[in-house]
């Protein structure tokens, strides 16, 4: 599991794309897909070492509404019915448990939808992820319930709901929405696509927030599956760093620098300025100082090692004079070293 200053990092990580979202103008929502243990935990042996300790989604949850990021609690929804909504054989919520959850997204962005209670009447076989992992060459296959009265229209040739990016239309809805899935929007994403005037759903771990603006997207969604929480301090999102006022004369300057490393990024414009902080780090904000200016970084720990993540304009970047920490008590700054 995740450890306090992890967690503490991953809301943090997850404020800042939020704020970017909100200052364009549009809606944001999280949401965490629940493992199929979370949910139906009767169905899983009680030696499971998990099966009793609080989960990361669990400790991660007060955390991201604390920090008043606008979350979809996805766990509460499908306890509150008493129907199994994930496949028997498949890791997955089924084809009920996506429009249960389309509805409740929808509803959390302030649309009525009531996708979970039309009719599922078409019925195919499905092959469940679990069952294929411990029977490769099995035939066993389950029912799905399919609903089949989509109206919106998939730009080009997609591969299913597996391809990396899918671009839909609606000419009867209206609004845009920019959303980031896993696995579980492959059943998910037609219900979605159905309820806006366009739609981009990209499957990338890192979020570039800098695809809202050809789509002019008005609502954006993360939706995250639980087992992957840490991607939130895995990967770096793209999008302009914030700029902050800090107090430059709080400052304590150490004696130890940071190396920086500076690379033009030529597709957003932008320069990726990013380095390791093998400095004491606990989870709390950092800021790039230049000139008179500071901008908040993004910060990832990947092989237990933290690193820091910004991208400025060419601008900003040639005045980069030092990095800051913000803890309670002091604002602790260390000289950069730029290698190009």
């Amino acid at each position: 599991g995740m450890n306090e200053a992890e967690r503490n990092r991953a809301a943090a990580n997850l404020s800042l794309i939020r704020e970017y979202v909100e200052n364009r103008g549009a809606k944001f929502l999280f949401t965490i897909a629940p493992n199929k243990n979370s949910l139906y935990p009767a169905h899983m042996p009680s030696y499971v070492p998990w099966a009793h300790e609080q989960s990361d989604a669990e400790r991660i949850c007060p955390l991201i509404t604390s920090a008043g990021i606008p979350y979809l609690d996805l766990f509460s929804v499908f306890h509150n019915r008493e129907e199994v909504l994930y496949y028997k054989t498949d890791s997955h919520w089924n084809e009920q448990g996506a429009a249960l959850a389309a509805d409740s997204i929808l509803a959390a962005f302030g649309t009525d939808a009531d996708y979970f209670d039309r009719d599922f009447s078409l019925s195919v076989q499905h092959k469940g992820d679990l069952y294929e992992m411990l029977f490769p060459t099995g035939t066993f296959t389950e029912t799905a319930h399919l609903y089949d009265g989509f109206t919106h229209s998939t730009k080009g040739n997609p591969n299913g709901g597996n391809a990396m990016r899918i671009e839909t239309a609606n000419d009867n809805e209206e609004g845009t929405l920019l959303c980031w899935r896993d696995s579980f929007g492959i059943s998910l994403y037609p219900y979605l696509a159905d309820s806006f005037g366009r739609a981009l759903f990209l499957r990338s771990s890192s979020y570039d927030l800098t695809e809202m603006d050809a789509l002019q997207a008005d609502h954006v969604l993360i939706e995250l599956v639980e087992r992957n929480l840490d991607w939130l301090i895995r990967y770096v999102p793209v999008m302009p760093a914030p700029a902050r006022g800090i107090e430059q004369d709080e400052r304590v300057i150490a004696e130890r620098s940071v190396h920086v490393a500076v690379k033009e990024d030529s597709k957003h414009e932008l320069v990726y300025v990013s380095g390791e902080l093998d400095v004491p780090y606990n989870g709390e904000s950092v800021f790039l100082l230049a000139g008179d200016a500071a901008f908040e970084t993004f910060v990832t720990k990947n092989d237990g090692r933290w690193s820091f993540h910004a991208y400025l304009s060419q601008e900003q970047s040639a005045k980069l004079e030092s990095l800051c920490i913000k803890s309670d008590t002091a604002l602790l700054s260390y000289p950069i070293l730029v290698e190009n």
